[in-house]
C-alpha cells in the first residue's frame, strides 16, 4: 500500500494507510501521511483532524494547538454539518491543549 500511495499520491489511500500505521503504532510514519494528505487537499478538513489527533495521543500540544487555531480558522468552502463538528471538537481540542500546556501548580 505504500508503494500506491508513492505512485499516486492520493489522499484516499494516504488515509487507509496512516490508519494502518495508527494501528500498528507507527504514529510517526502516520502523522508523516497525514501532513502529506493535507499539502494535496489543503481546504479539506479530515486530515487535520486526524493529524490532531495524533499530536494530542503523542502529547505534541504546542503543534496541536496551533493545528487546532488552524482548523477553527479554516475558510469553509462548503457549509455541512460535518464541518460545524470539526470546528466544534477543535475548539474543545484546543481547550484540552491550553490546559496541557499550563505550568503545574
Amino acid at each position: 500500500m505504500e508503494k500506491g500511495f508513492e505512485n499516486t499520491y492520493s489522499p484516499k489511500v494516504g488515509k487507509s494507510l496512516a490508519s494502518r500505521y495508527v494501528r500498528d503504532g507507527n504514529l510517526k510514519r502516520a502523522e508523516e501521511i497525514y501532513r502529506l494528505n493535507i499539502g494535496l487537499e489543503p481546504y479539506r478538513y479530515e486530515a487535520r483532524m486526524n493529524l490532531l489527533d495524533i499530536l494530542i495521543r503523542t502529547n505534541q500540544y504546542q503543534k496541536a494547538l496551533f493545528l487546532c487555531k488552524e482548523i477553527i480558522d479554516l475558510p469553509v468552502k462548503i457549509h455541512s454539518k460535518k464541518v460545524e463538528q470539526y470546528k466544534i471538537i477543535a475548539r474543545r481540542k484546543k481547550e484540552i491543549c491550553i490546559a496541557n500546556l499550563m505550568p503545574s501548580r
